[in-house]
């Protein structure tokens, strides 16, 4: 049960069904308990964000990178950012 409702919460974030995390958030409480759902849906919701933030990187990331270079505005950023760290 846990890790299907991990999974599941996972799923919910990586592809952004809005106002869905309440229900599973609550869900979570009323079926595992408190402290224990809470554990569950801070766990599905790092997973998920992680998951997410890695497909955006690797498919997402050089056409990000072309779009900040093609604008003299967003280049001034992108220099600073990278002298600066």
């Amino acid at each position: 049960g846990p890790t299907l409702f991990i999974l599941f919460d996972m799923l919910v974030v990586l592809f952004i069904v809005p106002g869905f995390g309440l229900i599973m958030a609550l869900g979570a409480g009323f079926i595992f308990g408190v402290l224990t759902g809470t554990v569950y849906v801070i766990v599905g919701t790092t997973l998920g964000a992680a998951f997410a933030f890695t497909i955006a990187r690797h498919f997402f990331g050089e056409r990000a990178s072309k779009f900040i270079l093609a604008r003299s505005k967003l280049k001034v950023f992108e220099h600073e950012f990278t002298r600066e760290g």
